[in-house]
């Protein structure tokens, strides 16, 4: 289908004249011209249409030969993942967002992130995504989106952070934050930050982040962005070895966490730890004891290795 077929059938489904169409974009008497196929819009136009239709597959007009637009479609990518065809997916979105970036058409870009988001195991392909949100967080700062910005930025973050890129995840927070987001992204901002520096073994500049994380936290009554604060603190007042603190943050934590959650588990045992060199060795013992039980049930390997070096280095 051409064009301005594409154009006149979404015009007509949403019972616009053409008049309507063109207001505020360009002449009625281009679009006219446009759907009889007498004429090839700018790009301009062609971004300004697609976005008032909310159709960005127009775009795709314009930036591709004819014959690839049957493949390289937001239909085509989504049929491969209702099919669960998942390594074709991805190098199907790649090659779409990349499209959709020389069109400059930021909607699109982010619709095939999203989708992409959701393929199982995708930090087989963490490096592509890493450079594709980076690109499309540079078009929506460009574009002035700082919603989108955020949005994909928090993506981004997660990918530096399976990825064990901390520099970048503190670099990305950092700028992220100068931009003043929300507080509901700027606290998640901050946990991330602080999870950043506290990898780089700067637990006081993590400490400063989880404490303005926590002061968000109270804000916006959310618990689990607390919990995660509040455990952050207990792990850094451990490596700054202000135990009492330590023990108190970890016990917090653990009250607004579900019993069920790994999260909980990883609070407790920095619980376990603080008691012993408090003093209570009984109850430290019988912390660390549980966290073991859990993690074995769970078959988590690296998790029972480090329940075990922590009772081997502090019994």
């Amino acid at each position: 289908m051409s064009l301005g077929q594409n154009i006149h059938d979404i015009r007509r489904k949403k019972g616009w004249t053409q008049a309507q169409l063109a207001s505020g974009i360009c002449d009625r008497t281009l679009i006219s011209r446009i759907e009889s196929g007498n004429v090839v819009p700018s790009v301009e136009i062609i971004k300004q249409l697609a976005e008032k239709l909310g159709a960005p597959n127009l775009l795709f007009e314009l930036a591709m030969p004819s014959e690839r637009k049957p493949s390289l479609s937001l239909t085509s990518l989504r049929s491969l993942m209702r099919h669960q065809r998942f390594e074709e997916a991805f190098n199907l979105g790649a090659s779409l967002f990349w499209a959709y970036n020389e069109c400059g058409a930021v909607g699109a870009m982010k619709q095939v992130i999203d989708i992409l988001q959701s393929i199982p195991n995708k930090q087989l392909h963490n490096e592509s995504l890493q450079s594709e949100l980076s690109t499309l967080l540079f078009q929506s700062l460009r574009h002035r989106d700082c919603s989108v910005a955020f949005e994909i930025g928090v993506h981004l973050i997660k990918c530096y952070g399976e990825a064990q890129n901390y520099p970048s995840v503190v670099a990305t927070t950092r700028g992220l934050l100068a931009l003043g987001p929300p507080n509901s992204v700027a606290i998640t901002l901050l946990i991330a930050l602080g999870t950043a520096t506290f990898r780089l073994k700067k637990p006081i500049h993590a400490l400063t982040a989880y404490e303005s994380a926590l002061d968000l936290s109270h804000n916006l009554h959310n618990r689990h962005e607390k919990a995660r604060a509040l455990h952050g603190l207990s792990a850094c007042s451990l490596s700054l070895s202000d135990t009492k603190n330590a023990l108190r943050y970890a016990s917090e934590a653990c009250s607004l966490y579900a019993m069920d959650h790994e999260l909980y588990w990883l609070a407790r045992q920095n619980g376990g730890i603080a008691q012993i060199l408090l003093g209570d060795i009984q109850q430290g013992r019988h912390t660390l004891a549980e966290c073991h039980h859990f993690w074995t049930e769970r078959g988590n390997i690296s998790a029972i290795l480090s329940v075990e070096e922590d009772m081997a280095r502090l019994m």
